[in-house]
């Protein structure tokens, strides 16, 4: 992997929050998120947070077996979860 792989992965994952936003803004009442948190989740080079050998599953939406045995990844996996839930719930 390199850097241009690590950046495509940031790109989807922020096109892919915007989607879940478009989606859910409807029951939630907020149509727009936060540009600039929005630029910060595409700036912030996730695969740097985790160990090498799990690298390329940074920007996964999910839990992997990985987060299952480490509790500070997922704890930052939660932390993802919890920051993208208060984005939308502005």
């Amino acid at each position: 992997m390199n850097a241009k792989f690590f950046e495509e992965q940031r790109r989807e994952m922020v096109a892919v929050i915007r989607a879940i936003a478009e989606h859910v803004a409807p029951q939630i009442g907020k149509t727009t998120l936060d540009e600039r948190v929005l630029r910060a989740m595409a700036k912030v080079p996730r695969e740097e947070f985790v160990p090498i050998e799990v690298q390329s599953y940074a920007y996964l939406n999910r839990l992997n077996q990985f987060h299952r045995r480490n509790l500070f990844s997922m704890a930052i996996s939660v932390w993802s979860t919890l920051s993208i839930t208060a984005i939308l719930a502005k």
